[in-house]
């Protein structure tokens, strides 16, 4: 697994603690803007968005259950994204 914060601090040469706080602003703005409902499109990668997910009940293994609503968050990758995964 790739530490985020490792790779910004090694290719800007900014010290790990400015990388940190870099990603933390990215991190807020992120959640503030999907708490509100809005998508964040993330140049060269693809786009977040939320959706509301509707309550739903059934049965399982012989048990019933339900599922109250919820939000998800989505992500769609771009077509480059796609195309550099396929091409790897």
């Amino acid at each position: 697994m790739i530490s985020l914060i490792g790779q910004i601090s090694e290719i800007t040469g900014l010290p790990k603690e400015t990388a940190r706080q870099v990603l933390g602003v990215i991190e807020d703005t992120l959640t503030e803007a999907l708490g509100q409902g809005r998508p964040v499109r993330l140049l060269g990668l693809g786009k977040l968005a939320v959706r509301e997910m509707p309550p739903r009940s059934g049965v399982m293994n012989g048990r019933a259950y339900a599922l109250p609503a919820r939000r998800r968050v989505l992500f769609s990758a771009s077509k480059g994204l796609k195309t550099k995964m396929n091409d790897a």
